[in-house]
Formats: C-alpha cells, structure tokens, sequence
C-alpha cells in the first residue's frame, strides 16, 4: 500500500490546506514517471475536462477522497476517459474504501 500512503498523503494536505465544500472531491494521482499531482474536482464539466486534459502521461495510481476524506471512484466520465487515453492506464491502481479498509482495484474493473 506505498502508493496508497503516497496519495493519501498528497491529498490530505491539499485538504488541510483548502476547504471545500460538500460534495467536491480532491483526485491525486501517481504518473508512471514518479510524479504525483492534486487536483480539485467539483464535478463539474470544466473540472473534469482541466483533469483530463492534464493527464498527458500514464498513470499508476489514482485516490479520489470527497471534502470529509472518504475515498471513492472518480465519476464515469472521468475513468473512461483515462482508459480511452493510454492503454497502460487499465492497470492503474484506485484505491476504494472496503469491508476492512481500504482496497485496490484496477481502473478497468471499475466500469
């Protein structure tokens, strides 16, 4: 669970750092490359599309955590359009909250 701590920690200090409002998430994602990175997510078409169109490199893990830190998926839109911009990207690794705990699901099962 490296990675998982990775991007938790990324994200909660984004959330410590920015107040957001209910029902906006924060997406943190690890490229292929090292590199990780935070974005501000309010579901919105123009949030959602400045995501994607920053996503210019593979991806090997994504966290997506709401305002009060519970992880979930990324919305439809968002996950088929990182399947559709590189093939590597299917195995990225999003990490869900389980029964015990978090858990580790491959982008491309969660369509």
């Amino acid at each position: 669970m490296e990675r998982y701590d990775m991007l938790n920690e990324a994200a909660q200090t984004y959330l410590r750092e920015h107040k957001l409002r209910e029902m906006e998430q924060i997406l943190a994602t690890l490229q292929a490359d090292g590199k990780i990175e935070v974005y501000h997510n309010d579901l919105s078409e123009a949030a959602e599309a400045d995501f994607l169109s920053r996503q210019t490199k593979p991806l090997r893990a994504l966290l997506c955590l709401w305002q009060d830190a519970t992880p979930d998926l990324p919305s439809h839109r968002v996950r088929s359009a990182l399947l559709g911009g590189f093939s590597e990207n299917a195995s990225c690794e999003v990490f869900l909250r389980g029964e015990d705990g978090i858990c580790m699901r491959k982008l491309a099962e969660t369509l």
